[in-house]
């Protein structure tokens, strides 16, 4: 837990605020606050209590201020104590058929990755009808893995079937795999493109296959084809040795979403040839025209962009069971693609700034080019209109590994705003190919006039850090001097720090340490006027540390029924270097299991060091007030109380009136000074209890503060009946009754009136 403390409309760090954090009725801790921040470690034993009130509050003082958190702010619990990896050695299985499954668990503490050795955990398998059908405890080994075997018999039931894997009674994991009476398919569809990229005006021929897994061809079966088309854009990222990580990052890989939108061009019917074998052909019509539609909004498309063909084929053979298979081709206006990138996004005045080109064909092949880079610097009125100043153009050319880069000096320039880089190159067939870019330039303490969003913005040196590197970040605010609250977060806080702005921007740094092992956010909070603002930014981090490379040596390729075959696995690190003793998981599965279902077993990698939720959260206290009652716990943390039974308390009745002599309703009870005892009735009633002692009574009602009313002694197990006035004179005057002669009084005042 963190607290920042302020001046509510300066926003200036409030220092030596006594702050005392609470998680429900807990206090866990106690400080005072340096440029504004206190920071407690919360031990994860006390986020887990089944409480229902296990919720953070903080509580405290600054000279005659008091300081408390919002009182809606709560804990986010989608932070996972441990990861559990589940899976089995095929997606679907028939009745019958033996399930072999295997996990391995890591503890995530401390922003670390532990295997959980030796421990037992509790393995169960429901049915599609949630009944159980499995029940093992099993040990994890030395390397926080255990597995297992179910057998389905003949008669169980079809569906979807989950594994749960309980660690504790806290902590319980899940996954899934399929039942079905399938028949297994016996040939497979193949659509095979003459090339893979074609231009607007050519003809796009293909050939569709169905052989059976036996090696024979399909002959004489029907069938339909379908061509359909998509944008494409190939981001700079798709250049990367890690595209593969990069993608759940930047775009969701599921084939659903990556044929979202898809439009239906062309649909066709036949009847494969002796060979199974159908020719596939189609004019290509392509004039790229930007037709301003919303429908790819859901991704970052040029809007003059290339097109992907999916091409999908169909086919029926005689016992009337249909199989389809897809390929996908490249419609482009170039016969390559650019992109490109600078090192960083955000530049101090007096560095030069280094642009990268990536040029590769629809192969994937790098290409050598020329190409031209403009550079703009642009600049933004207050309707929002962009206005772009021509500074320099600089040559270049990608080499044969596709990649060539300029520099940019900017020291000899006034140079401190945004600039976009539009980069132009051209192919064989003279067509034009363009790309773009842009960075920031700033000292740190740039007014950015044309910052009209509104909002507090985040702006990150680089895509992705790895350990070890320093992050920084231009923040943009909206007020200049502000005092800003920065801090990196996880599942927990890694990093805090009170940043002072001179303008309205700084460049921020946060080193990433060997406790960040997947994408942080950067989250920005301030306070002015009473307003409070945040923002926040997720920031993808790639522990290239982490990962193995698994390559797999069968002895020969093709086997014959009943033969051994050998396999030879091999691990390396991220250096190359071999890896001894690691545990290797090897299925060998009938491929036609992956026509009837896809394997979506998650890469292991992105598992443990994927893309994650940050479920830390930033909350202010905005309201100038709160109304409540003291809760009995306020006893216990007020007298250092052990029993709240009458024998051990006094019980303390009364009445409130004014000095007219009528009762007060809604008036607040106070014992010396900072005890919150009771508040009054409609007829001004009031009851408390407290321990044994000598006592001061206070009220506060209407904005009046009443302080040091009347004095009380009290003994453990008495009642006491008292009137109290408004008026400190009146009650000094009045005499402590017995129980019959408050009633007799009570009764004959007048009715209750404000």
């Amino acid at each position: 837990m963190l607290g920042y403390a302020v001046n509510r409309m300066s926003g200036e760090p409030v220092n030596n605020a006594e702050l005392n954090f609470y998680i429900g009725s807990k206090k866990i801790g106690q400080g005072k606050t340096t440029d504004g921040v206190f920071f407690q470690t919360v031990n994860p034993d006390v986020k887990t209590e089944s409480d229902d009130k296990n919720f953070p509050v903080i509580v405290g003082n600054y000279g005659e201020d008091v300081l408390i958190s919002d009182p809606y702010l709560f804990f986010g619990y989608s932070g996972n104590k441990y990861f559990a990896y589940i899976y089995t050695e095929q997606p679907v299985y028939r009745t019958g058929l033996d399930v072999n499954f295997k996990g391995t668990l890591r503890l995530n503490e401390a922003n670390t990755m532990s295997p959980v050795k030796n421990k037992d955990v509790t393995l169960i398998i429901k049915d599609s009808k949630n009944a159980e059908v499995y029940k093992q405890v099993l040990k994890t080994n030395e390397m926080g893995s255990f597995n297992g075997t179910y057998k389905l018999n003949d008669e169980a039931a079809l569906g979807t079937y989950t594994i749960y894997v309980n660690i504790d009674e806290n902590n319980s994991y899940s996954a899934n795999f399929t039942v079905e009476q399938y028949k297994k398919p016996e040939y497979k569809v193949t659509v095979n493109p003459e090339k893979i990229q074609y231009y607007g005006k050519d003809n796009l021929t293909a050939v569709a296959e169905a052989k059976y897994f036996f090696g024979s061809p399909v002959s004489e079966a029907e069938i339909e084809y379908n061509i359909y088309r998509i944008r494409y854009y190939k981001p700079w990222w798709k250049y990367s040795e890690y595209a593969w990580w990069y993608e759940d990052y930047y775009e969701n890989a599921d084939e659903n979403q990556m044929y979202r939108g898809a439009e239906l061009l062309h649909t066709g019917s036949g009847v494969l040839d002796s060979e199974g074998k159908f020719n596939i052909g189609y004019n290509i019509n392509e004039d790229f025209k930007n037709e301003n539609q919303n429908i790819y909004r859901y991704r970052p498309y040029y809007s003059q962009s290339d097109y992907k063909y999916i091409i999908q084929a169909k086919v029926t053979d005689k016992s009337r069971r249909e199989i389809s298979g897809t390929s996908s081709v490249f419609v482009t206006r170039g016969g390559y693609t650019l992109s490109a990138k600078t090192d960083r996004y955000i530049y101090k005045p007096e560095e030069n700034v280094k642009i990268t080109v990536f040029a590769e064909d629809f192969s994937g092949n790098p290409v050598s080019t020329n190409f031209e880079a403009a550079i703009y610097k642009s600049t933004w009125s207050k309707d929002y209109k962009e206005n772009k100043e021509y500074i320099k153009s600089l040559s270049g050319k990608t080499l044969s590994d596709g990649q060539g880069s300029v520099s940019f000096d900017i020291s000899n320039l006034n140079p401190e705003g945004y600039y976009n880089v539009e980069i132009k190159s051209r192919d064989e067939r003279a067509n034009e190919i363009i790309t773009g870019t842009g960075f920031y330039v700033s000292k740190g303490d740039m007014w950015w006039y044309y910052n009209q969003s509104g909002s507090v913005q985040i702006i990150p040196e680089k895509d992705s850090y790895k350990q070890g590197e320093i992050c920084r970040a231009l923040v943009l605010v909206n007020h200049p001097g502000a005092n800003v609250l920065v801090t990196s977060n996880t599942d927990d806080i890694l990093y805090y720090k009170t940043e002072k702005f001179s303008g309205t921007s700084k460049i921020i740094e946060i080193p990433v340490t060997d406790k960040y092992l997947s994408n942080f956010e950067i989250n920005v909070n301030y306070v002015f006027e009473g307003v409070f603002y945040n923002s926040s930014k997720s920031i993808l981090v790639i522990p290239e540390e982490k990962f193995l490379t698994v390559t797999i040596d069968p002895s020969k390729l093709i086997y014959k029924p009943k033969e051994t075959g050998e396999v030879k696995v091999r691990v390396t690190d991220s250096y190359g270097n071999p890896v001894r003793n690691a545990e290797v998981s090897i299925g060998v599965v009938d491929e036609s299991i992956y026509s009837i279902k896809e394997d979506n077993t998650k890469d292991i990698r992105k598992f443990f060091y994927g893309n994650r939720y940050t479920s830390v959260s930033s909350s202010f206290n905005n309201v100038m007030n709160s109304n409540g009652s003291s809760r009995l716990i306020s006893i216990y943390e007020k007298f250092n109380l052990r029993s709240t039974s009458d024998k051990d308390l006094a019980t303390v009745k009364g009445r409130f009136l004014n000095r007219s002599g009528n009762p007060v309703k809604g008036a607040i009870i106070i014992i010396d000074e900072d005890y919150y005892a009771a508040v009054t009735g409609l007829n001004g009633d009031f009851e408390f209890k407290l321990p044994e002692g000598k006592y001061t009574i206070s009220v506060y009602y209407s904005n009046i503060e009443k302080n040091d009313l009347k004095e009380i002694i009290l003994v453990k197990g008495q009642t006491k009946n008292i009137m109290l006035y408004s008026d400190k004179d009146l009650n000094e005057n009045a005499q402590v009754m017995d129980h019959c002669q408050v009633w007799r009084v009570l009764n004959m005042l007048p009715e209750a009136s404000d």
